[in-house]
């Protein structure tokens, strides 16, 4: 009886799986073509003018610069973060600055751990969170 059963279930499953057409497959990536074979060729696309809104282009900086991260004025020195940008070499001087204005001078030591360089402090006082560049 149980075998019967199945028999007849597994039937009507194919039954009905069979008697609907497949319908075609649609792509997001695919355009739709309405072409005939009569129709004139479709016109191609002018190519968009760039905007010109006024605003600069923006190009990636390659300049040397980084962000003093510790200061130690006892010692007389920094560690600098230069963080993915370019590093600096070892006893290569760079200015510090904050709001703009140059406020000292240091010295990049040979001691770095990652993207951390420790530099000497050569002139003036320097703050957690100055910039440093070339």
């Amino acid at each position: 009886m149980r075998f019967t059963w199945v028999a007849v279930m597994m039937a009507v499953m194919l039954s009905f799986g069979c008697a609907s057409k497949p319908e075609e497959e649609k792509s997001p990536f695919v355009e739709k073509t309405t072409a005939t074979k009569n129709s004139p060729p479709p016109k191609e696309k002018t190519p968009r003018k760039p905007k010109d809104d006024g605003k600069p282009d923006v190009a990636p900086s390659h300049d040397l610069a980084g962000k003093v991260v510790m200061v130690n004025d006892g010692l007389r020195y920094v560690v600098v973060d230069f963080g993915f940008g370019r590093v600096p070499a070892p006893e290569q001087r760079l200015g510090v600055y904050r709001a703009g204005n140059r406020v000292a001078e240091i010295k990049i030591s040979a001691h770095s751990r990652n993207s951390n360089f420790a530099a000497d402090i050569i002139t003036g006082t320097v703050l957690n969170g100055d910039e440093v560049k070339q």
